[in-house]
């Protein structure tokens, strides 16, 4: 599902150039290691749909282009080749799920992820064409919907051990790729859902199902407690931010519906279930903080009382010796 809608670097299935393709070859590339010169030209010109002439001219020309643009040349120390490093500003449109990644290329891409601590590995994709747009239908199946449910409740519950860390990075990352695709093509709507989307998985995403299971973004807030999620938390950061950016739109167009007499169960409930599951979840936290704050004040006053006994103890067995000597002479 991630390679479905993340690769889509393709004339035929989203609106990219050339450039684009090489940017994104080469940047992935940079973002692994430092490449001298002719390691970082034989990367750009792999690049998938690269136009060529008879003397192969227009390949050199635009690789080395896009290379000094998006990377800066430092010289090696110990009199080894000149290497280039990818810049700042592009370490974000590189993703630890890129396709074209092996295993073992996945797994350093994972571990520069982790180094540079602040990494969302988020980028905006260019749009779909129309007639892989319906794309997003696929991403808000019911299933989908479900199997996330069912694997985020593990993740956060602590008694359940089978779990990986690449997975639940995999998790929010396709949680964040869906959602920030579904916002851009609303935002192309005019803020509205458009009519050829039967479901919003951000919708879906922002309630629950039912009242036993909780919805995926209260999954997502109750995982950025945990520690499992230490590695993914920039990335986990961003996905909360716009559910509950969408959350807070949803808002007002329920109130608006409820004024106007839209159907007796929104009247009934203006503001829709969210706000209710939020406030059940802040009571659930404050619960929790009260009785960690408890069980510490517990073990600190434990520890006090075993110090006073210690400390009678020594300062009586003196007196103790003392007294007894005295009997005796």
């Amino acid at each position: 599902m991630l390679h479905v809608l993340g690769e889509r670097y393709d004339y035929c299935v989203s609106d990219v150039s050339e450039r684009d393709c090489i940017v994104r070859n080469l940047s992935h590339a940079l973002f692994l290691r430092p490449l001298a010169h002719s390691e970082a030209m034989k990367e750009g010109r792999s690049t998938p749909l690269l136009f060529t002439n008879s003397t192969g001219e227009k390949n050199e020309s635009l690789v080395d282009e896009v290379l000094r643009d998006i990377a800066t040349r430092q010289t090696a120390r110990g009199g080894h080749a000149a290497e280039y490093h990818l810049k700042k500003e592009y370490n974000d449109r590189c993703t630890p799920f890129f396709s074209h990644y092996a295993k073992g290329m996945e797994s350093k891409a994972h571990l520069r992820s982790r180094e540079l601590k602040s990494h969302v590995g988020l980028p905006c994709l260019p749009p779909l064409c129309d007639r892989f747009r319906s794309l997003l239908a696929l991403a808000s199946c019911d299933m989908l919907h479900s199997t996330l449910v069912h694997w985020l409740s593990k993740a956060v519950n602590p008694n359940y051990d089978n779990w990986r860390e690449h997975t639940i990075h995999q998790m929010v990352y396709l949680v964040g790729l869906i959602s920030l695709e579904e916002e851009c093509y609303i935002k192309g709507a005019g803020g509205r859902t458009p009519s050829d989307m039967s479901k919003s998985f951000m919708k879906m995403a922002t309630e629950s199902s039912n009242e036993k299971d909780m919805s995926v973004l209260q999954l997502l807030v109750k995982l950025q407690e945990s520690t499992r999620s230490k590695d993914s938390r920039p990335l986990l950061q961003r996905v909360i931010e716009i559910l509950t950016a969408f959350q807070r739109s949803q808002q007002p167009a329920e109130a608006e519906e409820a004024m106007t007499g839209v159907g007796d169960e929104s009247s009934s409930t203006p503001t829709g279930v969210s706000p209710v599951q939020l406030e059940a979840a802040d009571a659930e936290k404050k619960a929790q903080r009260k009785k960690r704050a408890a069980e510490q004040r517990a073990k600190t006053m434990g520890r006090m009382q075993q110090l006073q006994k210690s400390f009678l103890a020594s300062s009586t067995s003196p007196t103790t010796m003392d007294s007894s000597g005295a009997s005796q002479d």
